[in-house]
Protein backbone atom coordinates (compact mmCIF):
# COMPACT_ATOMS: atom_id res chain seq x y z
CA UNK A 1 0.00 0.00 0.00
CA UNK A 2 1.13 3.56 -0.60
CA UNK A 3 0.30 6.69 1.38
CA UNK A 4 0.91 9.41 -1.17
CA UNK A 5 4.16 8.34 -2.78
CA UNK A 6 5.44 6.53 0.32
CA UNK A 7 5.15 2.73 0.66
CA UNK A 8 3.43 1.75 3.92
CA UNK A 9 2.14 -1.33 5.67
CA UNK A 10 0.39 -1.84 8.97
CA UNK A 11 -1.24 -4.56 11.02
CA UNK A 12 -4.84 -3.92 12.07
CA UNK A 13 -5.92 -4.97 15.54
CA UNK A 14 -9.46 -5.82 16.61
CA UNK A 15 -9.47 -4.80 20.26
CA UNK A 16 -13.06 -5.89 20.95
CA UNK A 17 -13.14 -7.61 24.32
CA UNK A 18 -9.46 -6.91 24.96
CA UNK A 19 -7.54 -4.17 26.60
CA UNK A 20 -5.01 -2.49 24.38
CA UNK A 21 -2.13 -3.74 26.51
CA UNK A 22 -3.30 -7.28 27.17
CA UNK A 23 -5.48 -10.13 25.99
CA UNK A 24 -3.03 -11.25 23.35
CA UNK A 25 -2.97 -7.90 21.54
CA UNK A 26 0.52 -6.84 20.50
CA UNK A 27 1.60 -3.45 21.80
CA UNK A 28 4.61 -3.20 19.47
CA UNK A 29 4.67 -0.15 17.26
CA UNK A 30 7.33 -0.04 14.60
CA UNK A 31 8.18 2.26 11.73
CA UNK A 32 10.74 1.36 9.07
CA UNK A 33 11.94 4.43 7.24
CA UNK A 34 13.24 3.07 3.95
CA UNK A 35 13.38 6.49 2.30
CA UNK A 36 15.61 8.22 4.84
CA UNK A 37 13.13 10.92 5.76
CA UNK A 38 14.20 13.38 8.45
CA UNK A 39 12.47 14.40 11.66
CA UNK A 40 9.18 12.53 11.65
CA UNK A 41 6.70 11.66 14.40
CA UNK A 42 3.96 9.00 14.75
CA UNK A 43 1.15 10.00 17.14
CA UNK A 44 -2.09 8.54 18.47
CA UNK A 45 -5.17 10.54 19.40
CA UNK A 46 -8.66 9.73 20.68
CA UNK A 47 -10.77 11.47 18.03
CA UNK A 48 -14.28 10.71 19.29
CA UNK A 49 -15.97 10.37 22.65
CA UNK A 50 -16.71 6.78 23.68
CA UNK A 51 -20.42 5.98 23.48
CA UNK A 52 -22.76 3.07 24.08
CA UNK A 53 -26.05 1.99 22.44
CA UNK A 54 -28.03 4.11 24.95
CA UNK A 55 -26.24 7.39 24.11
CA UNK A 56 -24.15 7.40 27.28
CA UNK A 57 -20.70 8.86 26.71
CA UNK A 58 -17.23 8.88 28.16
CA UNK A 59 -15.34 12.01 27.08
CA UNK A 60 -12.41 11.42 24.74
CA UNK A 61 -10.26 13.43 27.19
CA UNK A 62 -10.69 10.53 29.64
CA UNK A 63 -8.48 8.40 27.35
CA UNK A 64 -4.78 8.48 28.24
CA UNK A 65 -1.68 6.93 26.71
CA UNK A 66 1.90 6.16 27.65
CA UNK A 67 4.62 4.60 25.49
CA UNK A 68 7.87 3.01 26.55
CA UNK A 69 11.09 4.54 25.33
CA UNK A 70 11.69 4.43 21.57
CA UNK A 71 14.68 2.43 20.48
CA UNK A 72 16.63 1.85 17.32
CA UNK A 73 15.85 -1.65 16.02
CA UNK A 74 17.85 -1.69 12.78
CA UNK A 75 19.84 0.75 10.69
CA UNK A 76 21.43 4.04 11.64
CA UNK A 77 19.48 7.10 12.79
CA UNK A 78 18.87 9.24 15.84
CA UNK A 79 15.79 8.26 17.82
CA UNK A 80 13.69 11.11 19.26
CA UNK A 81 11.62 11.13 22.42
CA UNK A 82 8.09 9.82 22.74
CA UNK A 83 5.26 10.07 25.29
CA UNK A 84 6.87 8.29 28.24
CA UNK A 85 4.47 9.65 30.89
CA UNK A 86 0.67 9.38 30.98
CA UNK A 87 -1.16 12.07 28.97
CA UNK A 88 -4.78 12.60 27.93
CA UNK A 89 -5.04 12.10 24.17
CA UNK A 90 -8.51 13.53 23.49
CA UNK A 91 -7.29 16.95 22.36
CA UNK A 92 -3.68 16.39 21.36
CA UNK A 93 -2.06 13.25 20.02
CA UNK A 94 0.71 11.60 22.02
CA UNK A 95 3.98 10.61 20.37
CA UNK A 96 4.51 6.88 19.90
CA UNK A 97 7.57 6.94 17.61
CA UNK A 98 9.89 9.80 16.78
CA UNK A 99 12.90 10.12 14.49
CA UNK A 100 15.21 13.07 15.14
CA UNK A 101 17.74 12.32 12.45
CA UNK A 102 19.14 13.81 9.29
CA UNK A 103 17.84 13.25 5.79
CA UNK A 104 19.16 10.00 4.34
CA UNK A 105 19.32 7.94 7.56
CA UNK A 106 17.64 4.53 6.98
CA UNK A 107 16.34 2.73 10.08
CA UNK A 108 13.55 0.98 11.98
CA UNK A 109 12.37 2.52 15.24
CA UNK A 110 10.31 0.49 17.73
CA UNK A 111 8.33 1.15 20.87
CA UNK A 112 7.38 -2.17 22.40
CA UNK A 113 5.01 -1.00 25.10
CA UNK A 114 2.19 1.37 24.22
CA UNK A 115 -0.62 1.39 26.78
CA UNK A 116 -4.02 3.07 26.92
CA UNK A 117 -6.20 3.81 29.93
CA UNK A 118 -9.76 5.10 30.15
CA UNK A 119 -10.81 7.00 33.28
CA UNK A 120 -14.37 5.99 34.12
CA UNK A 121 -16.30 8.25 36.50
CA UNK A 122 -18.07 6.64 39.46
CA UNK A 123 -21.53 7.50 38.06
CA UNK A 124 -20.85 6.11 34.56
CA UNK A 125 -23.57 3.83 33.16
CA UNK A 126 -22.57 0.21 32.59
CA UNK A 127 -22.33 -0.69 28.91
CA UNK A 128 -20.16 -1.49 25.93
CA UNK A 129 -18.52 1.72 24.75
CA UNK A 130 -16.87 2.31 21.40
CA UNK A 131 -14.89 5.19 19.97
CA UNK A 132 -12.14 6.05 17.51
CA UNK A 133 -8.40 6.26 17.88
CA UNK A 134 -6.45 7.91 15.08
CA UNK A 135 -2.91 6.87 14.34
CA UNK A 136 -1.13 9.75 12.56
CA UNK A 137 1.56 8.32 10.30
CA UNK A 138 4.85 10.17 9.90
CA UNK A 139 4.42 10.93 6.20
Amino acid sequence: MYIGEHPAQYAAYDMTGNTFSGGGVSTLFSCTDTEGLAYWTMTMQATTDLSDANSHTIPKNNVSMIAATNYLYTGACTVGTNQNSWIAIGTTGATILNKASQLGDICTINSDSVNLAVHIDAHQAVGVYTGELTLNMPF
